[in-house]
């Protein structure tokens, strides 16, 4: 599993729609944390194949996001920006007062 050039992806990590500084960028065992602006940059040469599916992971302080893509040799970068959502807002079901929810798993509502 190794590409013969080296093949970079980058992009910008928000969290809640601000750029993040120290967030963590992993695909595989190749991992970077983000600098100012919420940067990154990841050469993914030893852990990647041409045509194969490639993960990128964004995590900070417990909170994650991902997204996937093909690789294609023909473009040697991939740009990829990913937001990490740590709150939820809206109005709940019974009033109009704002409802803010906290957490890391799935909220399920039932009707």
């Amino acid at each position: 599993m190794t590409l013969p050039v080296p093949y970079f992806v980058y992009g910008v990590i928000k969290v809640d729609d601000v750029e993040q500084v120290g967030a963590t960028v992993a695909v595989s065992t190749e991992e970077t944390t983000t600098i100012a602006g919420g940067v990154y940059q990841v050469n993914i040469q030893d852990v990647a194949t041409d045509g194969g599916l490639v993960t990128v992971t964004a995590t900070y302080n417990g909170y994650s996001t991902e997204d996937s893509f093909t690789l294609d040799l023909s473009d040697p970068f991939k740009e990829l920006d990913l937001n990490i959502i740590t709150i939820i807002e809206g109005f709940s079901i019974y009033g109009n007062k704002l409802l803010t929810i906290y957490g890391s798993k799935p909220l399920t509502i039932y009707g």
